[in-house]
């Protein structure tokens, strides 16, 4: 096998995070496999200047096939999705990802570091209670390619994920207790609403 090209270190910018697995590992199998990682999307507003990380994947790709022409550099896959192509099982698109391009990055060699956005670790409990589908962050990913089974690309693997700020929750989100305690409040002062359509908006 050719030695794989990497980029150590990368900070992205802010995103919204969808399906975070970042404290307990995401379990599935593939063919017939049992594979555990942790993993999480990256949704980025598509006036997000992702110009850097561009950069990368495309020194990645010259680095390590630098004889490929171009139709095949158009065949190599590269970490960037079009949200609109991240359907339900009715054919809709998911929460969140309509009009954004998203990454997903993960890793299956350790845990990720946290970081609160004050630059404060994150113990494993405060992990699963403030980070969430629908919530902000960046992480620190490392850039690195890949060749296997004819399948050729470039993808970011998850090192650190720091949470910036607090977001409209996705459906796939865990509810938090601040959460619990806002909606609590909601039904004490709307005890006699017919209409609780507000409650989790």
């Amino acid at each position: 096998m050719a030695k794989q090209s990497y980029r150590n270190n990368v900070i992205t910018p802010e995103a919204r995070l969808s399906y975070p697995y970042v404290v307990d590992q995401l379990v599935t199998q593939i063919d017939g496999r049992v594979v555990e990682k942790w993993c999480v999307d990256l949704l980025f507003s598509k006036d997000t200047d992702l110009s850097a990380l561009d950069n990368i994947v495309k020194e990645l790709i010259k680095e390590q096939w630098p004889d490929a022409t171009p139709q095949l550099v158009k065949k190599i896959r590269t970490p960037f999705k079009d949200g609109n192509d991240k359907l339900d099982k009715e054919g809709n698109v998911k929460p969140g990802y309509h009009d954004t391009i998203f990454i997903t990055i993960d890793t299956k060699r350790s845990a990720p570091v946290l970081r609160a956005a004050n630059g404060e670790p994150m113990t494993a409990d405060q992990g699963r209670e403030e980070i969430y589908g629908g919530c902000y962050g960046r992480a620190l990913v490392n850039g690195g390619t890949y060749d296997h089974m004819g399948n050729k690309g470039v993808k970011f693997y998850l090192s650190a994920l720091q949470k910036t700020r607090d977001g409209e929750p996705l459906g796939e989100g865990s509810t938090t207790s601040e959460q619990v305690d806002r909606l609590m409040d909601a039904f004490g002062k709307q005890e006699d609403a017919t209409d609780n359509s507000d409650l989790l908006s």
